[in-house]
């Protein structure tokens, strides 16, 4: 995690946490599962928003990360080992099944949920 920054690693964990907690593995949808997405709530007035463009980075500013000699960094390095020491078998089970690529795992999905429907391949023009 050399490139990244210490609190996108923060992150990154976090979610890999969150998605390990959520037992992804086990719960594949299946075509009966599926509904149509409707949101919760919607905004009436979400076709008049205007487009924000950006002129550069500056227009977008990111604090700098605490140094790593600070108790802020140790304090959040801190909570990321609590968190990772309690993992529990479920969650580290995820984490094994989603490493091995999700872009994998999605194709696996994909294909048997394709499988289960018993959709044709798509023709070859």
């Amino acid at each position: 995690m050399r490139g990244l920054r210490r609190s996108s690693c923060a992150t990154v964990i976090t979610v890999v946490l969150a998605l390990a907690g959520s037992g992804c593995n086990q719960d594949i949808p299946t075509f009966g599962d599926l509904s149509p997405n409707t949101p919760a709530s919607g905004d009436a007035g979400a076709a008049n928003w205007r487009m924000i463009v950006l002129s550069g980075p500056a227009d977008f500013p990111v604090p700098a990360p605490a140094p790593a000699t600070s108790d802020a960094y140790r304090a959040e390095l801190a909570t990321i080992k609590a968190a990772q020491g309690a993992i529990t078998d479920a969650q580290r089970a995820s984490i094994e099944y989603w490493s091995g690529g999700g872009v994998l795992r999605w194709n696996e999905i994909m294909r048997e949920l394709v499988a289960k429907a018993d959709l044709p391949p798509a023709p070859r023009n």
